[in-house]
């Protein structure tokens, strides 16, 4: 036979409480942008798919801009270095 264990007589310490903070916790809840919620007419009257395809529409013309502009600039600034290479 196995001989007992010697019982535990020391009382467990619970663990400090954790300082309560002075300001107010930030919520984490949804935000809702009030400038959102305020739509025209013509974007009310759309669809989910719609509104979504819209918005993709306007993002890619967008993009597709800002590409535009930087391929732009590349070039332009390659053909610059080409002109000094060639002085050279």
């Amino acid at each position: 036979m196995t001989p007992a264990r010697p019982a535990n007589t020391t009382m467990p310490v619970p663990p400090a409480a954790a300082p309560v903070p002075a300001t107010k916790p930030i919520s984490k809840g949804p935000v809702i942008d009030m400038t959102l919620a305020e739509l025209d007419a013509e974007t009310r009257a759309l669809t989910l798919e719609g509104y979504v395809r819209r918005e993709m529409r306007i993002q890619y013309e967008a993009l597709k801009a800002e590409c535009e502009r930087e391929i732009e600039d590349f070039l332009k600034a390659a053909s610059e270095t080409r002109g000094k290479i060639a002085t050279l």
